[in-house]
């Protein structure tokens, strides 16, 4: 329920199991646009805050990160939204994106490298998510701060080693690739008692490493619920000393006993990070009062320390860290807004289009027949995205994959496989995270793999030499 994204940072493949996208940042900046509002994440508070601004005919721009929908899409049930008995994290934030969009709210999936509230209308600047060379200035009269958080790392060793190799930090977007495996949980929270219960519905076995002598539930039946699964097990009053693996992936854990300081080693599959988070407000250091620990100062409402400039959700509230809150702070932030609206700008509204591409012929592989035919006997080379509807990166990376289509057309083909659909494709090629692509030469020859957005933004590069060779 925790509303953490990634812009210009976390978030990681299918989030956040996403790596910050590092890259210099002397590229050129393209003109200026004006907003009336820019809301910075796509979030549980960021899409309500769209919503009620849209509705106040502010026609705000959401720049989403790279996770759209937030930390919420990662939540495979949400039991305590009000008039939902049960819905799926990802619905219930589509839902709202949905209506937003219908009111007049505009969304582009873009990381945000700086921004300048130092004068009128605020600088916000922007960068295309795969194409990091190309820098865009927006001007807004006034900002939503929705950046939510990040999750924590434990900092041990392999931990960095194994990351996406057995190392992961969501569930629902890669618990999938550990059907009827040894997996482990760590932290002692809700968020854990959220991952291990999922994980459980189809791991052969789910440890849950506690570090104190108990688990801190608000929800106490979902802690009960948890005791009583039959394929889980609780090591309290243990820590997580070091990641072990065969260079290729992750195989055991070595643990420690707080209380015997006995070390043991734990054989494991894979290993699920729900340790808590941290703010994601490095972006506004010497822009905005934070206070020690890096949530934005509020100071009348949301209001932050720069007038204009409003803040909702976990990046501000180091308690509650609830969606239901976080779409409350989201509602009040652009009340305030609406109300800043007749601050001082230079000029009028623009309203930015998104780009407009015609939709490009991309192959869906339903079955490993037609993944053998069409991909393997392919005389063309080959991108294969392998893709989960529930993943935030993924749906970030489809507007490329279409845009790639098109400029290679002829050149390179594109297909995409459902992980769901073809998880025996996944295992075939050792899958473990979404979003991954497989680059395949004529005949079926793999010849590259990169997984999360970082690692694809540089097939950008591979494609391009492909071109200009022929």
């Amino acid at each position: 329920m925790r509303n953490f994204l990634f812009l210009c940072l976390c978030i990681p493949v299918c989030i956040f199991s996403e790596l910050p996208i590092k890259q210099p940042l002397d590229f050129h900046k393209s003109e200026e646009e004006i907003q009336e509002a820019v809301v910075l994440g796509g979030g549980i508070g960021g899409l309500t805050s769209a919503l009620y601004l849209s509705r106040a005919n502010l026609h705000p721009l959401v720049i989403t990160g790279q996770q759209p929908g937030g930390a919420l899409t990662q939540s495979p049930l949400v039991q305590n939204w009000p008039g939902e008995l049960s819905i799926r994290g990802n619905d219930l934030t589509e839902k709202i994106q949905e209506q937003a969009e219908k009111s007049g709210a505009k969304f582009e999936i873009a990381d945000v490298v700086s921004v300048d509230f130092s004068t009128r209308p605020f600088k916000i600047t922007v960068r295309d998510l795969l194409t990091p060379k190309q820098l865009r200035v927006i001007k807004a009269k006034t900002c939503i701060i929705a950046t939510g958080a990040t999750p924590k790392m434990l900092g041990i060793p392999g931990e960095d080693t194994y990351w996406l190799k057995g190392v992961h930090n969501c569930a629902v977007c890669d618990g999938n690739f550990y059907k009827e495996l040894d997996v482990v949980v760590v932290g002692g929270g809700d968020g854990a008692i959220t991952e291990a219960s999922y994980l459980a519905k189809f791991a052969k076995k789910v440890t849950l490493v506690v570090r104190s002598n108990s688990l801190k539930s608000i929800e106490a039946h979902r802690k009960e619920e948890l005791l009583l699964m039959p394929n889980v097990e609780v090591l309290y009053n243990t820590t997580i000393q070091e990641v072990l693996g065969d260079a290729e992936k992750m195989t055991s854990l070595v643990l420690k006993n707080s209380t015997t300081h006995q070390l043991k080693t734990l054989p494991a599959n894979g290993l699920f990070l729900a340790i808590g988070s941290i703010p994601t407000t490095d972006l506004f250091k010497g822009q905005v009062q934070l206070d020690n620990k890096g949530y934005i100062l509020l100071y009348h409402d949301r209001e932050t320390s720069v007038p204009g400039v409003f803040a909702v959700g976990d990046a501000c509230d180091p308690e509650y860290r609830q969606a239901v809150i976080a779409a409350g702070d989201g509602a009040k932030a652009a009340l305030q807004a609406e109300k800043a609206r007749s601050s001082p700008s230079s000029t009028p509204t623009s309203n930015i289009r998104p780009l407009e591409v015609q939709e490009p012929e991309i192959i869906s592989i339903k079955s490993l027949e037609q993944f053998d035919k069409d991909v393997l006997c392919s005389k063309t080379p080959i991108i294969v995205d392998f893709y989960a509807d529930w993943c935030g990166p993924c749906k970030a990376l489809e507007p490329h994959i279409r845009n790639w289509s098109k400029r290679f057309d002829g050149k390179v083909k594109f297909a995409k496989v459902n992980i769901d659909i073809l998880s025996k494709l996944s295992q075939r090629y050792s899958v473990r995270a979404v979003p991954t692509i497989l680059y395949f030469d004529k005949g079926g020859v793999l010849i590259d793999s990169r997984t999360g957005m970082q690692e694809i933004a540089g097939l950008i590069d591979k494609l391009e030499g492909f071109s200009t060779s022929q």
